[in-house]
């Protein structure tokens, strides 16, 4: 196994919880080696356990899609249908911008909601964030 050096990105972060005690012990490291970059759903119980185990080591940003400021005001339909999502904008064509969204509401129904504690059915959800939508 080689040591930790530079930067360490870990992702999805939300799955493996149990890595926090482990990342205060490296991050107290003198001199430190490497430096960790956190990716993750900001989950309640995951943002609290993070501060209780890393209190003064941490710095949470919580970044959000493109705002019509960043793109202009002539993308503003484009911003409109695609939305402010890096993916979903950037998308070659509008169906595979399509398609990343309808992925995208697919994920965060069947996964990222019940991580939250949501216990409605994935396709019950669907059909209220449909009639939302409409």
């Amino acid at each position: 196994m080689r040591p930790l050096k530079g930067l360490v990105v870990i992702d999805e972060i939300q799955r493996r919880p149990e890595l926090f005690p482990l990342l205060r012990v490296l991050a107290d490291r003198q001199p430190l080696p490497a430096r960790f970059l956190i990716l993750g759903s900001a989950a309640p119980d995951l943002l609290k356990q993070s501060w209780e185990t890393l209190a003064g080591r941490l710095e949470t940003i919580a970044l959000a899609g493109f705002r019509l400021a960043d793109l202009g005001a002539a993308a503003q339909s484009w911003h409109c249908f695609r939305g402010g999502f890096p993916l979903s904008c950037t998308a070659r064509t509008e169906s595979d911008s399509f398609v990343w969204r309808q992925q995208f509401i697919q994920t965060f129904l069947e996964r990222d909601l019940p991580q939250l504690g949501v216990t409605i059915p994935a396709t019950a959800l669907w059909r209220f964030w449909n009639k939302l939508a409409h």
